[in-house]
């Protein structure tokens, strides 16, 4: 069964954009930066649900994962150019990822993305990725951290969050949801230890180093 996309607007008139990213937290962190910036965003969290929205829908812009099980950025590229009348045959596409060599920068630009970006990805980066760039939306003031927040970990780098994530609030609420997954983390990483499976260990630490550099913990992988 196909994970259901979770759309999200901008406004009434937002352009449409496709992000396709597995990662929750990464998902979460820039469906907001889209919504500031005024689009409309057709979030999947996973290949193929992300190949079947490219067949139904015509967008603005397409924001793809590197790697995603299933498949990944350069083949949800191809997927969408190989037809001259499918409805994204010419949409301009941004690649993400956790970790980019500059030899695979420039390889992926060279394959047709328009920007290749590297997580975290805070607002400005990702408006300037996106051209003309989109006028932001007004932001909810930061709220004060109380001394009881549960995600005020001494760990965590609260500048380099709200350096990726632009408000406190967002921070806050990036950090629960990576408490909620880290369990989940953790056990698939102990299995894909059992199992030698160097692909899936790679896999969850890419999307684990994702979440943690939205959360202010990247140096803590």
């Amino acid at each position: 069964m196909l994970a259901t996309p979770t759309i999200l607007s901008g406004g009434a008139m937002a352009l449409p954009i496709l992000l396709a990213e597995d990662d929750p937290i990464t998902r979460e962190a820039l469906s907001v930066h889209l919504l500031q910036l005024g689009f409309q965003v057709l979030a999947c969290s996973g290949f193929q649900a992300a190949q079947q929205a490219l067949r139904e829908q015509t967008f603005d812009y397409l924001i793809l994962d590197r790697n995603l099980p299933g498949g990944g950025a350069l083949a949800l590229l191809r997927a969408a150019q190989a037809d001259p009348s499918a409805p994204n045959h010419a949409t301009p596409a941004i690649v993400i990822s956790a970790d980019i060599e500059p030899a695979q920068r420039a390889a992926l630009l060279a394959l047709g993305f328009i920007a290749v970006l590297q997580k975290p990805i805070s607002a400005t980066a990702l408006g300037a990725a996106l051209q003309p760039p989109r006028p932001s939306l007004p932001v909810a003031p930061t709220p004060a951290l109380s001394p009881a927040t549960p995600t005020a970990v001494a760990t965590l780098d609260d500048a380099m969050a709200l350096t990726a994530c632009g408000t406190m609030e967002v921070v806050v609420g990036l950090r629960r949801l990576l408490a909620a997954e880290i369990g989940g983390f953790a056990l698939q990483l102990q299995q894909a230890g059992a199992d030698q499976d160097r692909e899936k260990m790679r896999d969850t630490l890419h999307r684990l180093r994702s979440a943690l550099g939205f959360c202010g913990g990247a140096e803590l992988l």
